[in-house]
């Protein structure tokens, strides 16, 4: 049976899309939150860290600074071959690796994604870095078809996350800022970069403006001329 260590949003999100027949046991700080969880949902069960020697496969949904200090101080209850998929997008393989059991794997499987959105969306991208392929099946067969699963470089994800985060939160203080200065009601504001701006993001993906957003394209590329 597969662990998650952490039962945050990102977690949770993977846990709404994974298929029905999945069991997971989960250790977190808020051992509350989680049991109210199980009685919403039976795949779900709580796991005492002295039990963690019993599962080889332990995700780490954890915030960056508290992956490496997660890994120190239970490794003694991991299993000698604890396989250690590392979703943290800022954390890199180099970084726990000494820190594992001996015959331990550290595996980065690296989601493409905000987690509200991937909850939405009920689709999501993982990247798997590993020399192993069997890695990347593993995480594909657990996860299922609700996400696509790709061997790539943690690092592309990092560069990825960060540099989409980068341009949505520019894209919207921008457009607060500006309209602001007209004197826009802030009610108006807040809706339209709620769903005006993810909703055009989709359509331009999609191939799928209407004549307003073919327009702007169009003076955009005139500006850049």
């Amino acid at each position: 049976m597969t662990v998650f260590i952490g039962f945050g949003k990102l977690a949770q999100a993977v846990l709404h899309l994974i298929p029905e027949d999945r069991q997971v046991r989960v250790f977190s700080r808020t051992k509350e939150k989680v049991v109210e969880a199980c009685q919403g949902d039976s795949r779900i069960t709580w796991i005492e860290r002295e039990d963690l020697v019993e599962h080889k496969d332990i995700w780490l949904f954890l915030p960056k600074d508290e992956v490496a200090s997660f890994i120190k101080e239970n490794k003694s209850f991991f299993h000698p071959q604890t396989s250690i998929y590392v979703t943290a997008t800022a954390v890199m393989r180099k970084d726990i690796e000494s820190l594992l059991p001996e015959r331990g794997n550290a595996v980065p499987c690296k989601f493409v994604t905000q987690a509200d959105q991937l909850r939405k969306d009920k689709e999501g991208l993982v990247i798997v870095d590993s020399a192993d392929t069997d890695d990347a099946e593993a995480v594909k067969q657990f996860l299922g078809d609700r996400f696509s699963v790709l061997e790539g470089a943690e690092e592309d994800v990092l560069s990825v996350n960060k540099a989409a985060t980068k341009a949505a939160i520019e894209a919207v203080t921008t457009m607060e800022k500006d309209l602001r200065k007209q004197g826009i009601d802030e009610k108006m504001i807040r809706h339209a970069a709620s769903q005006i701006i993810p909703g055009v993001i989709r359509a331009y993906l999609d191939g799928e403006l209407g004549g307003f957003g073919k327009q702007v394209i169009k003076e955009i590329e005139e500006n850049e001329t």
